[in-house]
């Protein structure tokens, strides 16, 4: 009974990142009861949403899906898929006549957790390398599926200056305007936290002819249903 199911929360900020999601539910409704919740664009409301889903009922884990940027260096092309293994703050600091100043250069951490500090860099769950090789393979070589550090900002980088910039600042693969904030409301109700993103575009000067939002999140979605099925199946 779904009851008896653990409880999973899956967060995206639009619609349009969601509703691939939505036709994923009868692969996993023998294996958990699903929230998802869509949080709006953005730090503020991925935190918010996020904090007051988590505050409501306890879940098994979370996952944040959606689409991303690639950034340069990064080897990803739109279509492929990231999963993330850490989350970077990558515009959180001060612009100082030396160069960007980050939260740890700082020493302000964005939040303290069980007596931890953490500044830029946020701790998400890593998926077992078992569940990395099984999204792998559902790609069948038709895109690329990686796993590494994303980086959040609140400024998308909309030329090929900003996006090199975001990449050496935060040394991430690709950007997201949520995954660092809904991650930190995961952390402080001790939730594990996963995020699947698909590849949508290239971070820098926008060309919008060549971004494949919805492939990207049709992508996305496939990855993370499997991601739950397989976590949750190792208890």
């Amino acid at each position: 009974m779904t009851e008896d199911l653990p409880s999973v929360l899956v967060l995206a900020a639009v619609e349009a990142e969601l509703e691939p999601f939505r036709r994923q539910l009868e692969l996993l409704a023998s294996v958990c009861a699903q929230r998802l919740v869509l949080t709006g664009a953005g730090k503020t409301g991925a935190a918010i949403v996020a904090t007051r889903a988590l505050s409501k009922a306890p879940f098994a884990l979370a996952v944040q899906i959606g689409v991303a940027g690639a950034l340069p260096g990064s080897r990803l092309e739109p279509g492929d898929v990231v999963v993330a293994t850490s989350e970077f703050l990558a515009d959180e600091g001060v612009e100082a006549p030396t160069g960007f100043l980050d939260l740890l250069a700082l020493g302000l951490p964005s939040a303290v957790i069980g007596g931890r500090a953490v500044h830029n860099e946020v701790p998400l769950s890593i998926p077992a390398p078992a569940t990395l090789s099984a999204i792998e393979a559902s790609a069948a070589g038709t895109y690329a599926v990686r796993a590494g550090r994303l980086a959040t900002v609140s400024t998308g980088s909309g030329t090929d200056s900003r996006a090199l910039e975001i990449a050496t600042r935060s040394s991430a693969l690709a950007e997201t305007m949520e995954g660092a904030a809904a991650a930190l409301a995961a952390l402080h109700h001790g939730v594990p936290f996963f995020e699947v993103r698909g590849i949508s575009n290239r971070a820098g000067d926008r060309d919008r002819g060549s971004w494949v939002i919805e492939t990207a999140a049709d992508r996305a979605a496939e990855a993370a249903s499997l991601l739950v099925r397989l976590e949750l199946s190792r208890g």
